[in-house]
């Protein structure tokens, strides 16, 4: 155990990198930080790239993207071998959730005007699904499916390319909210945390 010093106030949110080599996080001063975990030492940072508050954070499989979000619509990614982030606008209100797809070519966001969106490297967005509250959201390990923890009681799975499927898995509302998921590595089952203080993990179909 070690701590990581740099950040004034609460931290708000964490990401760590495949292999858990690269930490991202944000914090109620406003800072974005890259930190090196085996060194355990900062490598880059943001003071206060935006005014915002400043809720969620995605990091890029090999470390060298950092995406995030909060308040008022804010959503920044950060290529790190740059001195400034690229916004990223479309959603309107609160931005709770960010992932990176697998290979760090595209990004996924949820906001509360209820739209999922996928974003390309050149920041061109596209609406995946609307009227849809996601608290939570991650990407299959093949990068295929996109899954979102519902504030309906359900998990939204998508399919992230045009024309792209989308299946309903009901969790049920007596469970509240769907808070957060997570895939397994070989992506066969994913694990969810619900409004009521539950956890589950579930089996999912095979892929044909």
């Amino acid at each position: 155990l070690f701590p990581l010093r740099g950040s004034e106030g609460f931290v708000n949110a964490l990401a760590l990198s495949a292999y858990g080599k690269a930490l991202a996080s944000v914090g109620s001063d406003r800072s974005v930080r890259l930190w090196d975990v085996p060194l355990a030492k900062e490598i880059k940072a943001l003071p206060r790239p935006t005014e915002a508050i400043l809720s969620c954070v995605a990091i890029s499989g090999d470390g060298k993207n950092i995406a995030f979000g909060g308040s008022g619509g804010t959503l920044f990614w950060w290529d790190t071998a740059r001195p400034t982030p690229r916004a990223l606008t479309g959603h309107t209100g609160f931005v709770p959730a960010l992932a990176f797809a697998p290979d760090g070519k595209s990004l996924i966001s949820a906001g509360t005007d209820g739209t999922i969106r996928l974003w390309d490297a050149a920041a061109e967005g596209r609406i995946l699904a609307e009227q849809t509250p996601a608290n939570g959201l991650a990407f299959s390990p093949d990068g295929k499916t996109v899954a979102a923890a519902t504030a309906l009681g359900s998990i939204l799975f998508l399919e992230p390319r045009p024309g792209g499927e989308r299946q309903t898995l009901a969790i049920g509302p007596a469970h509240g909210h769907v808070l957060q998921l997570a895939y397994s590595p070989e992506g066969r089952f994913i694990a969810t945390a619900n409004g009521n203080g539950t956890a589950y993990i579930l089996r999912l179909p095979a892929r044909r």
